[in-house]
């Protein structure tokens, strides 16, 4: 299992995305948060396919769902849930990853 906590920044609306592993091809998807946008696309994805998750901008089942659910369209939660399914299946190594702003002069 994969549990990953999601600060998106200014919309303070943090959220918990918990990936597991239903057997060698699906997975189980749960996120929790305060947002309805990110909770409402917990709802929609559920179990999904791991195949179908990791294909291109046009075939993927989290980018697709998105675009309907998510009205920002900055918002991380959906490559936050890509990167915990990818780390899930053994698709990608389990490191943090950040924006992080430099000030400018």
């Amino acid at each position: 299992m994969v549990i990953a906590d999601v600060s998106p920044g200014p919309c303070r609306f943090k959220a918990v995305i918990e990936v597991s592993m239903i057997n060698h091809r699906e997975a189980n998807v749960k996120i929790k948060s305060s947002c309805k946008h990110a909770k409402s696309l917990g709802g929609l994805l559920g179990k999904v396919d791991v195949n179908e998750c990791i294909g291109g901008y046009e075939d993927n089942l989290v980018l697709k769902l998105s675009k309907n659910v998510i009205p920002h369209s900055s918002c991380i939660i959906p490559v936050a849930i890509l990167k915990c399914i990818e780390v899930e299946a053994g698709l990608a190594l389990k490191e943090n990853i950040a924006i992080v702003f430099r000030p400018c002069h």
